[in-house]
């Protein structure tokens, strides 16, 4: 999914950290099954599995929105593999095994539960209300659902061929960042294809957004460290925003 301006940085901070923490629920074999993803960096995340008759602990490794890794039971140390696949607030996941040459895989789903998304929010934007630094601000400007569209066609006739792609992300005025979800069709003479993506649903624990001459920047920590970078400079009117990359690329916004 998903990488116009968060691809610059916003985006950057969404999937590196933090996409896959939650608590997930679903069933595995008929039996209900509790993923509690506890942490993610650096490309790796942790977390514990749970039925109703073990427990493993789960590290794996992420490359884009799919992870492989080890699940190791807590009580007897067996080792199994998993594979999992995010898509927005569900994973897929297959447990995978070899006994004497035979591979056996076990697929199942975990949907991120609600209760988890209102707490991790609640704790985001308690955290973002926190004094802005001397010279700082949050422009009301700023504040709402902005969207990126970019379209693209070639030929023509029978070879036409034309894709709409469209991403948002949401400025809340205490600072909150969400990442709004994306949009994406692609037409041709006899063909059209559409998919989209809700996003995740709450804001992005750690990341906060704040202006400071006429530039927007975002803010992330994690671990009590703090990393602050400029996106650019912003210009706001009539539900437009543009910004201005150090290189001098511009990108236009709507709200």
């Amino acid at each position: 999914m998903r990488y116009y301006i968060f691809s610059l940085f916003l985006l950057s901070y969404s999937i590196g950290h933090g996409q896959w923490v939650g608590i997930y629920e679903g069933q595995i074999n008929g039996d209900n099954v509790k993923v509690d993803i506890t942490n993610q960096a650096n490309n790796k995340i942790e977390g514990v599995m749970s039925d109703s008759y073990q427990k493993f602990n789960i590290t794996g490794d992420i490359n884009g929105n799919r992870m492989a890794g080890d699940a190791v039971e807590q009580t007897w140390g067996l080792k199994v593999a998993i594979l999992g696949e995010i898509k927005g607030n569900t994973i897929d996941f297959k447990l995978v095994t070899s006994i004497l040459g035979v591979k056996s895989e076990t697929p199942f789903t975990v949907t991120k539960q609600s209760k988890t998304n209102q707490k991790n929010a609640a704790s985001s934007t308690s955290a973002n209300t926190a004094n802005l630094a001397k010279g700082t601000s949050r422009d009301p400007k700023v504040v709402g659902r902005w969207t990126k569209n970019e379209s693209y066609n070639s030929g023509y006739g029978d070879n036409f061929m034309g894709a709409n792609f469209s991403q948002s992300f949401i400025l809340y005025a205490d600072g909150g960042v969400e990442d709004g979800g994306s949009n994406a069709s692609v037409s041709g003479s006899n063909y059209y294809g559409k998919s989209s993506d809700g996003g995740a649903s709450n804001a992005i624990p750690g990341l906060i957004w704040y202006t400071k001459d006429s530039q927007l920047f975002f803010s992330y920590t994690q671990d009590g460290k703090t990393q602050s970078e400029s996106l650019g400079k912003y210009y706001v009117e009539n539900n437009k925003m543009l910004i201005t990359l150090a290189n001098g690329k511009k990108i236009l916004l709507s709200r």
